[in-house]
This record gives structure tokens, sequence and C-alpha cells, in this order.
């Protein structure tokens, strides 16, 4: 898991040239509408021609 949250996975491969790993992202911390509640931020509407 890195400073932000998100957690990393190793994941290995194998191809006709070799093998090898790369990461992906197993879990995103923003991934959940209930986390995005928080990060929300609102403003007073006052602008009507928009």
């Amino acid at each position: 898991t890195d400073d932000w949250g998100v957690r990393w996975k190793l994941v290995d491969y194998r191809t006709d040239h070799g093998a090898g790993k790369y990461t992906e992202i197993s879990k995103h911390p923003l991934a959940d509408n209930e986390a995005m509640k928080g990060l929300y931020l609102s403003w007073p509407y006052t602008r009507g021609e928009i």
C-alpha cells in the first residue's frame, strides 16, 4: 500500500521471450462510492447563467 492508500500486487507473466513481473492496482481507495462522499466539496450555486 502506498502513501495514497493504493494497494499494488505483483503479477508474474511468461511469454515466448521469457518471464517477468509487473505491478497492477489491486485496491483503489476511491473505488467505493462511500469513500467518495467525504471528498466531494460543494459550493453555493450563485451563477444562474452556468
